[in-house]
């Protein structure tokens, strides 16, 4: 038995029952043909590590895997930009609800991709480079494949105490879920918690975990009640309160319109560089930035050359 018997058989359950459900877009998805034997001991050759017998396995089988998904939410307007050709993450982190994006192991092994984001633990490769904040390493050991999830960019890694094979099984269960190591249901009220409880990684395991892919009504609810507390705790001076919230339920990412209440956060803290920093996000996800100028009552960075200039570029 091969570590990854039935792996791409799950694969492709998982890629029917993303095009199935109806307020989902599968927006891209490829799977690459496997290398040589002879490209892999030329890999591992030059990287001067060895590698586990499950690496060498899924390499042999498959290239590589890129899937990106993201749910049909009628309030988030613009594009979702993203480069299948990107040799790293694929994507700038916005919009997108699902991310799968195994490596090539010539670059997992032996690019240089550190100057792109921060540190790697030594001894190790990053071969899952699904956000720019999260990114999962395992070790590169004939002996041990143990995985190291990756955290702020590739600031830290701490190990999940799973290897390399379970986690592309699990991840299939979990449908690339951006959100997999915080929530698995970031839209509802109800959250199952992370991919690391065990309840939810046996259910991954076995099958397909529950997304809640269809209850519209009930994300469209949650994110209205979000924007009205939101919008409340802005109007009432409460303005760390509302920055809270919004990075505790990553509203930022998935409901365009807490942009306002948040630019005039941060505008009433004096907070300059956040303030266009959330400018910059904004804009890329259609935030209608020039409507927010008119009615907001927060002006210090509003009436300035640089306000004008970010939104005319």
């Amino acid at each position: 038995m091969g570590h990854f018997d039935g792996w791409e058989d799950k694969l492709q359950a998982m890629k029917a029952e993303l095009e199935r459900q109806p307020h989902v877009t599968l927006d891209h998805f490829h799977l690459a043909p496997g290398l040589s034997a002879a490209e892999l001991d030329r890999i591992e050759a030059a990287r001067g590590l060895g590698l586990s017998a499950a690496v060498r396995e899924f390499y042999g089988r498959w290239g590589s895997l890129q899937v990106l998904w993201h749910f049909d939410r009628p309030f988030v307007a613009g594009d979702r930009p993203f480069d299948p050709q990107r040799r790293y993450c694929l994507h700038d982190g916005h919009g997108f609800d699902g991310s799968i994006h195994v490596l090539p192991l010539e670059v997992a092994a032996l690019e240089d991709w550190r100057a792109e984001q921060h540190a790697t633990p030594p001894h190790a490769i990053v071969f899952d480079y699904f956000s720019l904040f999260h990114m999962m390493a395992c070790e590169s050991d004939p002996a041990g494949d143990r995985c190291l999830r990756g955290e702020d960019h590739g600031a830290g890694f701490d190990s999940i105490d799973r290897g390399f094979a379970a986690y592309l099984h699990v991840v299939l269960g979990a449908y690339g879920y951006m959100n997999r190591f915080v929530h698995l249901e970031r839209w509802t009220q109800s959250r199952s918690g992370s991919l690391l409880a065990d309840t939810n990684w046996d259910a991954a395991e076995a099958g397909f975990l529950d997304l809640d892919f269809t209850n519209e009504r009930g994300v469209q609810a949650f994110h209205d009640e979000m924007l009205a507390r939101v919008t409340s705790l802005v109007a009432e001076g409460r303005y760390e309160e509302a920055k809270d919230l919004i990075v505790e339920h990553t509203l930022d990412v998935n409901d365009p319109r807490v942009n306002g209440p948040l630019l005039d956060a941060h505008a009433a803290l004096g907070d300059e560089e956040a303030f266009f920093e959330t400018l910059g996000y904004a804009r890329a996800d259609g935030f209608d930035l020039a409507a927010h100028a008119e009615r907001t009552q927060h002006r210090r960075f509003v009436d300035t050359e640089r306000f004008r200039a970010s939104i005319t570029s």
